[in-house]
């Protein structure tokens, strides 16, 4: 892998354990929380580093790693929305 691709994929995975950490901290169900987002995480990785590994000949490595990359996305643009959803039940609560 080249070393701009570990950048994204190290960029994606910082901003999935950033939203999670304020998850976290906002959340009543921490470690469900954790477990959870750290399960799926852990499954897809090691589901596209194998596919990497092993099934990428030709120019499929490409096609695993955007896979890889738009998984990643996904994920972080859930926790996010999440986060947004949350933050705007607490100001709700805090206001009434």
């Amino acid at each position: 892998m080249e070393t701009e691709e570990s950048l994204i994929y190290l960029f994606c995975y910082v901003v999935i354990w950033i939203t999670l950490f304020y998850l976290g901290k906002n959340s009543e169900r921490k470690y469900t929380l954790l477990i959870i987002n750290l399960s799926l995480q852990v499954g897809y990785t090691i589901y596209f580093v194998y596919n990497l590994k092993y099934n990428a000949s030709g120019g499929m490595m490409l096609v695993w790693g955007i896979y890889w990359l738009a998984t990643l996305v996904v994920h972080c643009l859930l926790n996010i929305l999440y986060l947004l959803i949350n933050s705007l039940k607490v100001l709700n609560r805090s206001s009434q």
